[in-house]
C-alpha cells in the first residue's frame, strides 16, 4: 500500500467511530453519575491516543520512504489501540 491509501484507511477508521462516540455521549449525559464518570474516563484516553495518532499522522506523511514500514506499524498499533477504547466506551452501555 502507498502513503496516500494507509492514510485515507486509517483516518476512515476514526472517522467512522465518530457519530457513535457521539451517541455514547448523548447516552452518558442521561447516565447514572458513576457510569458517566467512567464513561468520561475513557473517552478522555481516547482522545489522548486520537491526539498521538494524529502527530503520527502527520509524521508518517512527512517521512522518507525507507521510514514509512516502522511508522506505519505505529500507525496500525494505535489505531488498534484506540479501537479497544473505542470498545470500552461503549461497554459502558451495555
Amino acid at each position: 500500500m502507498d502513503r496516500k491509501t494507509i492514510t485515507k484507511k486509517l483516518i476512515k477508521q476514526l472517522k467512522e467511530w465518530e457519530p457513535e462516540i457521539e451517541g455514547l455521549k448523548a447516552e452518558a449525559i442521561k447516565a447514572r453519575d458513576d457510569v458517566r464518570e467512567g464513561f468520561l474516563r475513557v473517552l478522555d484516553e481516547y482522545k489522548a491516543k486520537e491526539k498521538e495518532f494524529l502527530k503520527k499522522m502527520e509524521a508518517f506523511n512527512k517521512a522518507s520512504d525507507e521510514a514509512l514500514k516502522d511508522l506505519k506499524e505505529g500507525l496500525e498499533l494505535i489505531v488498534k489501540d484506540l479501537g479497544k477504547t473505542f470498545k470500552k466506551m461503549s461497554s459502558h452501555f451495555k
